[in-house]
């Protein structure tokens, strides 16, 4: 329960590899982490050895019609950025 209350809490925390590599032998930490992020922490090489992606910024705007949206991503990706859906 720690490790899930840290992870979604997390901001600006640094784990601790050697604390992290033993609560993976009796916890699955596969829920809280990508494989990429886990074998960063533990000092691991990734898969292909692939650096995570750097980290980004991006807004969330809420109380969108469908159509709103739409239109919304479209302006944005005609722009240039780089523009997702999300539903919730």
């Amino acid at each position: 329960m720690a490790v899930a209350d840290n992870r979604t809490a997390e901001l600006g925390l640094e784990w601790d590899p050697a604390v992290l590599a033993e609560l993976s032998t009796e916890l699955d930490l596969k829920p809280f982490f990508t494989d990429a992020e886990l074998a960063k922490e533990l000092g691991q090489p990734g898969e292909g050895n692939a650096p995570l992606p750097p980290e980004g910024y991006g807004i969330l705007v809420e109380n969108l019609t469908e159509q709103q949206q739409v239109e919304l991503l479209e302006r944005l990706a005609g722009d240039g950025y780089a523009v997702k859906a999300m539903t919730f």
